[in-house]
């Protein structure tokens, strides 16, 4: 079986298969590149930086850490906080401003 998607990677990390070897060592090497190269958090490219920071980075990443760090943790990592600020202003009322102001004002805030 062949992987052909992002899903097909996802299921076949765990198998004890030919496809689930690619599939870790795909997942392994991207973890890699996503902790060795900065991003733009907004779009996603690779932002550019020197060879002595890519190198420190390389140095500081080490074999330790568990946690595969992919392209889906980086957007869950990015909009976290936002997500986090959404669901606590739920329970919280609309704040409204109510003021007494011409109509021709009114006019003016209706357009903008």
């Amino acid at each position: 079986m062949a992987i052909r998607s992002l899903e097909g990677l996802y299921a076949c990390y765990p198998a004890d298969t030919p496809d689930g070897k690619i599939a870790r060592e795909v997942i392994v090497l991207s973890d890699w590149l996503y902790n060795s190269v900065e991003f733009d958090p907004v779009s996603g490219d690779a932002l550019p930086q020197s060879l002595s920071h890519f190198l420190v980075r390389l140095q500081s990443h080490g074999e330790t850490n568990e946690t595969l760090h992919d392209r889906l943790w980086r957007i869950v990592d990015y909009s976290a906080d936002a997500f986090r600020r959404i669901i606590r202003a739920l329970n919280e009322p609309p704040k409204t401003d109510h003021t007494r102001m011409n109509v021709s004002r009114v006019r003016e805030m209706d357009a903008s």
